[in-house]
């Protein structure tokens, strides 16, 4: 009976000991797994990461390349008007010379016009003296 009964005792404890080594191993499984899963998780998201980053720098180049562009655009625009500024200039300056010119001839004109109408009035005058000396000698005659 003592054989039998520490027979059934030893049996019980290595049976209770194999089940703790399963459930031991069952967990280190549970673990193993859980650990594979956040793994799978991390390298997922460092993955995504640098998907997202690889999108933020091509978003961001595209926007330096605009911004580039927009400032070559604006100093082409700026050059252009410079441009027609002095042409203006010059336009206006043509434009300024040519209605002094205008002016000083038409000064001219008019004291050639006030010289010609003194001389004119002086003819006149003399004219009419000779006329009217004319008249008198020819009454006279």
């Amino acid at each position: 009976m003592r054989n039998a009964f520490s027979t059934w005792s030893f049996h019980a404890k290595v049976k209770e000991q194999f089940d703790r080594l399963k459930r031991g191993r069952l967990k280190l499984q549970v673990s193993h797994d859980q650990l594979a899963i956040k793994k799978n998780r991390i390298v997922t998201m460092e993955r995504e990461w640098i998907n997202k980053s690889n999108k933020f720098d091509v978003f961001f180049a595209f926007h330096k390349f605009l911004q580039l562009k927009q400032i070559n655009d604006y100093n082409k625009n700026v050059s252009i008007l410079e441009r027609e500024r002095e042409h203006m200039i010059q336009e206006l300056q043509i434009i300024d010379d040519r209605m002094n010119k205008l002016n000083m001839s038409s000064n001219e004109a008019e004291h050639v016009k006030r010289q010609r109408g003194g001389l004119v009035i002086h003819s006149l005058n003399n004219f009419s003296d000779t006329l009217a000396h004319e008249v008198v000698k020819m009454r006279n005659m």
